[in-house]
Order: C-alpha cells, then structure tokens, then sequence
C-alpha cells in the first residue's frame, strides 16, 4: 500500500489580491467620508485621516497578506505500509508510524471570493 497525495491551494492567491484591493477601497472611502464629515476643523480631519491609513492599511496588507501565502504552500501526504509522512513546501513535517494516526478528517472548505466561491479541500489528520 502506498498512496500519495499532494495539494496546494492556489485558488487562495486571487483571493488576497481581491481582499486587498477591497478592503483599500473601503479604507479610502471611510477616508472620504471623514474628508466631507469634518469641514469645521481641517486638522481634525488630516489627524483622523492619517490615524485611519496609518492602522488601517498595514492590518489590510497583512491579511491579505497571510491569504496568498496559504496559497502558495504546498502539502504532500504519503502514507506507505508503515510509515505517515507530511511534507510542507518540500521540508518533511511528520514522520510517524501508521500505527499513531488516531484520525483522518477531510473536509470541503468553501470561501466567498471577489470573483465567485472557491472551495479547496482541507485534511486534519489527529496523532495518538
């Protein structure tokens, strides 16, 4: 017995660009939205704005950020008669014996994206 599987999920990558892309321009519309609410006072409004883009964009960068790299890993699961092994990018992350795998469950995650749902497959395999 020896079953190989490998997955990588690159539908993830046009997910973060979108979210970025988004999410900045709902950040420069609130900046807007501060620009045409606070008239009375300019320095009020250039200190707010500046607290928004200063908070706002690396959080978004961030997150967007943390999306595509999940999409450009790569797993890799073998299992042989005698040993599980789990590879991340190429590096080796587990290497057990069958006997130690209490549980396998696999699972379809769907996503909402920017330009329609994605959905990748998502395994969580439990050890003793």
């Amino acid at each position: 017995m020896n079953v190989s599987y490998t997955y990588r999920a690159s539908a993830l990558i046009p997910n973060g660009i979108g979210i970025i892309i988004l999410l900045n321009i709902f950040l420069f519309s609130l900046c807007g939205m501060v620009w045409n609410d606070f008239s009375y006072n300019e320095v009020t409004k250039w200190q707010i704005i500046i607290i928004l883009i200063l908070i706002g964009e690396p959080l978004i960068i961030r997150f967007g950020g943390s999306i595509i790299k999940e999409g450009k890993n790569q797993y890799e699961i073998q299992f042989t008669e005698v040993n599980f092994k789990s590879y991340k990018n190429y590096k080796l992350e587990i290497d057990e014996a069958v006997e130690k795998i209490e549980k396998i469950n696999i699972s379809i995650v769907s996503i909402g994206s920017w330009i329609g749902g994605v959905e990748y497959i998502k395994i969580e395999i439990e050890l003793k």
